[in-house]
């Protein structure tokens, strides 16, 4: 379909060319364009979405994973503040008292 596309739009271009209606031309291609970055806006956006609305969950569930269990450094939901030292358990004994 987009190679039929393709070969119409450059018979056109080669017809409206050699009959000297280049503002024709210009035109059709202007409104071409336009039509193709709305459509492609569209798709990006119904192709991209359900992946970011996956990712961004799973992004999160797996950093408080980490700080909490030390591997990372921010914020878990329960503190507001950052965290150098480590919270798990396995660090007790490396701890001075």
């Amino acid at each position: 379909m987009a190679i039929c596309a393709g070969i119409a739009g450059a018979a056109l271009m080669v017809y409206l060319a050699t009959s000297g209606l280049w503002l024709a031309w210009r035109g059709l291609a202007t409104f071409g364009r336009i039509v193709l970055d709305l459509v492609d806006g569209k798709w990006l956006l119904v192709a991209f979405s359900p992946v970011l609305l996956l990712l961004r969950p799973l992004r999160a569930k797996l950093h408080r994973y980490r700080v909490k269990r030390g591997i990372a450094l921010g914020r878990t939901p329960a503190s507001t503040s950052f965290s150098a030292t480590p919270t798990s358990s396995r660090f007790a004994s490396a701890t001075p008292s």
